[in-house]
């Protein structure tokens, strides 16, 4: 083993003679190790919350939809034709209306109003395009209220709200709520009609659940064939919600659609709907590591005190070291080789109290406030692309810091270092 490896190791080691430099080199140790599991661990929860917001927004949102410029009077048709299409896996159609709902019927109706969003759907195709129905607590099976219709002996179609639209009518299974909306006008019939508002009474035979507050706070789910009723859409259909096979392809499916069908026909998709939140996020990624970067060079700049104290308190050592014939190569690697065992040893042990600290995270499921966060929960996704871009930017900087004391320690001349010693 070359002399530098030998004295660089030495150094590293705890010894009485060398108290300081051993105080000094666990200082830079530790400073490294935090400065490594802090920017992991930090990463690890935002990949968490994006993995965790994309697959709640998936889950509850068609991958594509197809819409019409016109009255939407052939969605049979049109729903034939995708399915012939390779990219389509399943479709589901259904009415959309923004409405007012609030708890109890005529003169027992409250006067808390909520806006919220209706859709009408088909619960079959709309299992099989999306994982709502899966989300609805208790478990469902359709919309009818037959089993409530003997607490007061009234029949009422059957409505799904979103958990926290239910809390905050304080609706319970079983109630019944007040729908009221504008009645929905074709385009060439608009002004010759006077507005049209409709209410009706619903019973509430589940609550969606999905952990996406965005939902749980204002969707609200009717029987297709009773939305075009109520919103006055006879036999029309909003659009026609398509789930493709790979979600991530979505824009291009959307792409691919839009030139299939042409005018009238037109689409939207995930991507595009909630491009803004995945924009922000991947921002704030890049940003949040530039700004841990900007930490591990603070943490790495201890291992410059260090080895200038080192450098000090060494010069007789190192004169004697060129005395002997050591090359200015040579006292130059023993300080880059002392620095840089730091950088590893810090960015190894950083790793695994990130690693740690991810799991006790993960572990005790911190909760989120759903109007703020979108989500409800702390997520944790740890990416090893992660762990070592950290690590390998704390060994390059640790490596970076070591060049200006060993230059000055291999510029020493000799005779001055042991002159007065």
């Amino acid at each position: 083993m070359h002399y530098s490896w030998k004295v660089g190791f030495r150094y590293l080691q705890p010894r009485r003679r060398h108290f300081l430099i051993s105080v000094l080199t666990l200082i830079a140790t530790t400073g490294v190790i935090f400065a490594v599991a802090a920017p992991q661990i930090t990463l690890s929860v935002m990949n968490g919350f994006e993995t965790e917001v994309r697959r709640r927004v998936v889950n509850t949102n068609y991958h594509v939809i197809v819409l019409s410029q016109k009255p939407f009077t052939d969605h049979a048709e049109t729903m034939e034709r995708l399915s012939r299409l390779p990219d389509v896996v399943a479709q589901s159609p259904f009415v959309r209306r923004e409405a007012v709902l609030a708890l109890g019927s005529g003169a027992r109706l409250t006067q808390r109003l909520h806006g919220c969003i209706v859709l009408g759907i088909e619960p079959a195709k709309e299992a099989e395009t999306t994982r709502v129905m899966q989300t609805i607590k208790p478990d469902f099976v359709g919309f009818d209220t037959t089993l409530f219709d003997a607490v007061d002996a009234r029949h009422y179609p059957g409505i799904v709200l979103g958990f926290e639209l239910g809390r905050d009518l304080g609706a319970s299974l079983g109630d019944v709520v007040t729908l009221g909306a504008m009645k929905d006008i074709p385009p060439e019939q608009r002004g010759l009609e006077k507005l049209d508002f409709n209410r009706r009474d619903f019973r509430v035979v589940g609550f969606l659940n999905s952990g996406f507050y965005e939902f749980d706070s204002q969707m609200a789910y009717i029987d297709l064939t009773e939305s075009q009723d109520f919103f006055g859409f006879e036999g029309r259909v909003y659009g026609i919600g398509v789930r493709v096979r790979d979600y991530m392809e979505a824009d291009r499916a959307a792409a691919r659609l839009d030139t299939e069908f042409g005018m009238p026909y037109y689409t939207n998709n995930w991507i595009s709907m909630f491009r803004n939140i995945f924009t922000w996020m991947e921002t704030e990624r890049k940003l949040m590591f530039l700004l841990f970067v900007l930490i591990i060079s603070i943490a790495v700049i201890t291992v410059v005190g260090m080895l200038t104290m080192i450098v000090m308190e060494k010069r007789k050592a190192i004169g004697i070291l060129k005395g002997m014939g050591a090359t200015r190569a040579g006292i130059m690697s023993i300080f880059v080789i002392h620095g840089t065992t730091i950088g590893v040893l810090g960015a190894v042990l950083g790793s695994g109290l990130g690693w740690l600290g991810c799991q006790l995270v993960d572990r005790i499921g911190i909760a989120l406030p759903g109007d703020v966060y979108i989500i409800d929960s702390l997520p944790v996704a740890m990416r090893p692309d992660d762990f070592l871009l950290v690590s390998l930017a704390a060994v390059l900087l640790s490596f970076a810091a070591t060049l200006y004391p060993s230059w000055e320690a291999a510029r020493l001349d000799p005779i001055e270092a042991i002159r007065y010693e």
